[in-house]
């Protein structure tokens, strides 16, 4: 067996950085190609061919000396991205800071009538301890954002495939043999779009006694849409599942970290870290007015354990 997985990234960007009076500026601008290639060659001997299988020389391992016949597969893939991004940051007097950015992305992975999405953000930063007078106050900013992000599909996914089998149809009349090819038995929606990832933070950072204590704290709330899912269909249809735009959640949580330093000499600092955090994800929708959906491509505990998404219930 022989696998390859190979990743390039090409980049590049420009910069800029000025002020003017109280107002500082930051801003870059650039652009990168991401191609992945995945190349595997198999080729397996059978381990329960007792009959007919095995070596014609013992202990030569080579499939030339295989008694039985050795049908390689192989399977090729190439995947493309590319992207242009911005980000550009105002600052008023070290203490006010605006970011906003923007990346837009078109991926090979989605139909090319509908594969870009975008990335925007933007943020903003209030340092207040520059602006207080509290001798205990070492350092305090409160800050917020908002950002979306897209999501694309594997390689390939959304192309017709039709898979070559190891074993070719043998005439029984004439002895002759024909390869055997089977249908993809997923069907994509035409349709079918990036997934949409939107969420918003808020949190505060504060520090006293020439950073002896410190906290962090941090609320967040991301709502997923559109993810693309595969639907089981009925074989009827030809097809065992339909990949689309389905199902949405919401994920909400609040992250706390307190710091501090009980002891600190010239030659010793001891520092102490507890962390607390709580989260929950939550299914605010599924497709074809579902009130479950048993996750594809996950493998069952002994049979009888899979991973089930239900609608108004925490994930999985």
């Amino acid at each position: 067996r022989q696998y390859t997985l190979t990743e390039y990234n090409h980049s590049g960007r420009v910069n800029y950085n000025g002020e003017f009076g109280d107002i500082s500026v930051e801003a870059l601008g650039g652009g990168t190609i991401r191609v992945e290639n995945y190349n595997r060659l198999q080729a397996d001997m059978s381990q329960t061919n007792y009959t007919s299988g095995g070596l014609n020389i013992p202990n030569v391992y080579s499939y030339s000396n295989s008694v039985e016949r050795i049908v390689p597969t192989e399977s090729n893939w190439d995947k493309r991205v590319y992207s242009l991004f911005a980000k550009a940051t105002v600052g008023y007097k070290d203490y006010l800071y605006l970011d906003g950015s923007y990346r837009q992305d078109w991926s090979s992975a989605l139909p090319s009538d509908n594969n870009g999405y975008g990335y925007p953000s933007v943020g903003l930063s209030f340092v207040f301890s520059d602006l207080i007078d509290f001798d205990a106050l070492s350092y305090g900013k409160v800050r917020a954002g908002w950002a979306q992000v897209g999501d694309d599909v594997g390689a390939e996914e959304i192309l017709t495939s039709y898979t070559l089998s190891n074993n070719p149809y043998t005439n029984p009349a004439t002895g002759s043999s024909q390869p055997l090819l089977y249908t993809d038995g997923t069907r994509v929606n035409p349709d079918i779009k990036p997934a949409l990832n939107t969420s918003i933070e808020a949190g505060f950072d504060v520090r006293f006694f020439n950073d002896r204590i410190g906290l962090n704290a941090t609320y967040y709330n991301e709502k997923r849409e559109d993810e693309i899912i595969p639907v089981t269909l009925f074989t009827s249809n030809g097809v065992n599942s339909l990949l689309t735009n389905a199902g949405s959640s919401e994920r909400e949580g609040v992250e706390l970290s307190l710091n501090g330093v009980p002891v600190q000499t010239q030659d010793f600092r001891w520092d102490v870290t507890l962390n607390w955090a709580t989260n929950e994800t939550i299914v605010t929708s599924l497709p074809r007015d579902l009130q479950s959906f048993q996750v594809d491509n996950t493998t069952a505990a002994f049979g009888f354990v899979n991973i089930t998404h239900q609608l108004g219930e925490e994930w999985g």
